[in-house]
């Protein structure tokens, strides 16, 4: 194991601890972050956490275009965490992967739903 991973790894675990000692949960993004350590480890990867290696991770983890993004963000936010112990962390782009804006349809009210209001 490269000293990298074992780095992440460590961070990995405070970073959630820091999390849920603040009164989160940190269940699904404690999942992600164990799922990305376990594909640096697949992967051998030895460098720096970088914007590509964040990206190449959510479109291998596949699912949904919201899921995607979702997975991101909880990436990017160790990733700042992660740069305090590892200076050549890139900073990761809020804005590569957004979450897509969801707009509901119109809903039109009949007679009985407007006298109501």
């Amino acid at each position: 194991m490269s000293a990298f991973i074992k780095t992440v790894a460590t961070c990995i675990d405070r970073y959630v601890e820091l999390r849920r000692s603040l009164g989160f949960e940190f269940r699904q993004q404690a999942a992600t972050l164990r799922r990305f350590l376990r594909y640096l480890q697949s992967h051998q990867v030895s460098g720096p956490l970088t914007q590509v290696m964040a990206l190449d991770f959510v479109v291998f983890t596949g699912g949904t275009v919201n899921g995607r993004a979702v997975r991101y963000a909880v990436l990017r936010c160790f990733a700042e965490y992660l740069s305090a112990f590892d200076p050549r962390t890139e900073s990761l782009d809020r804005r590569a992967l957004r979450r897509p804006r969801v707009v509901p349809p119109p809903r039109i009210l009949n007679d009985a739903e407007l006298q109501s209001l």
